[in-house]
């Protein structure tokens, strides 16, 4: 066999492994959030219920690590403690949701009835604060109520969550990586909306929750405040006279 004939045939087979690795990476137009529910793609834990039962599950099924779990775990409790949740007299949480001026809003965030987003981002809307240019989990006894906080309106919350979530090769930590942008930040958010590292999808791009630890300090911390919080305040309002059962 010539040389031609060796270096024609490695040029064929590099180009047929490179076509195979672009048909690979391609990006795929992505149906709306809203189709995918019709046509039951939507994410698997669009419907999760929160009780205390569950939050070790949960926390699982949202991706985090065993550690993770555990500390999460042990936040809630601290919370339920700060809070006072168990006792029906100074139950602060209750109080915050009931201050609430947009009842329906919140119910709608809180319970599961906005057809779009499921609880865990539509509630960040109203858990979430803005300091100083970075949102954090509202500490309750710094707030009266719960109500829907100015950074939402210009958040691209159900971008995020159709891009991270809403699609037919969903990953088992998208929750993780789909609040941790929206925490991080609109760089963060434009990295995922874009499929760029470390929110990547394909081959090259990189989907690497260590590499957004690295990119975002305290992303991790922030995110783990929120997610103990939404826990607790889920808790609450599916309580027997939670907003969910009485709104």
């Amino acid at each position: 066999m010539n040389w031609r004939l060796l270096v024609g045939v490695g040029a064929t087979f590099f180009a047929f492994v490179w076509a195979a690795v672009l048909m690979f990476d391609e990006d795929i137009v992505e149906v709306d959030a809203r189709t995918k529910i019709e046509q039951n793609q939507q994410d698997p834990l669009f419907g999760m219920q929160f009780a205390a039962s569950q939050r070790e599950g949960n926390f699982k099924k949202m991706g985090f690590s065993d550690d993770e779990t555990a500390a999460l775990v042990k936040k809630v409790g601290v919370l339920e403690e700060k809070y006072h949740t168990k006792d029906p007299t100074q139950d602060v949480v209750s109080v915050r949701i009931d201050a609430a001026s947009d009842q329906d809003g919140l119910s709608a965030a809180l319970c599961g009835t906005n057809a779009s987003l499921p609880v865990r981002y539509a509630a960040m809307k109203f858990l979430m604060v803005d300091k100083g240019g970075r949102i954090q989990a509202a500490d309750l006894d710094e707030v009266s109520s719960l109500e829907l906080q100015p950074w939402a309106k210009a958040a691209r919350v159900e971008a995020v969550y159709e891009m991270a979530e809403a699609q037919t090769d969903r990953k088992d930590d998208a929750t993780r990586m789909g609040l941790g942008a929206i925490i991080a930040g609109p760089e963060a958010t434009d990295l995922l909306l874009n499929k760029k590292a470390p929110f990547g999808r394909g081959v090259f791009s990189g989907w690497d929750w260590s590499a957004v630890q690295k990119k975002y300090p305290g992303t991790t911390d922030r995110l783990m405040e929120y997610v103990a919080l939404l826990h607790l305040v889920g808790e609450v309002a599916n309580a027997d006279k939670g907003i969910c059962k009485t709104g």
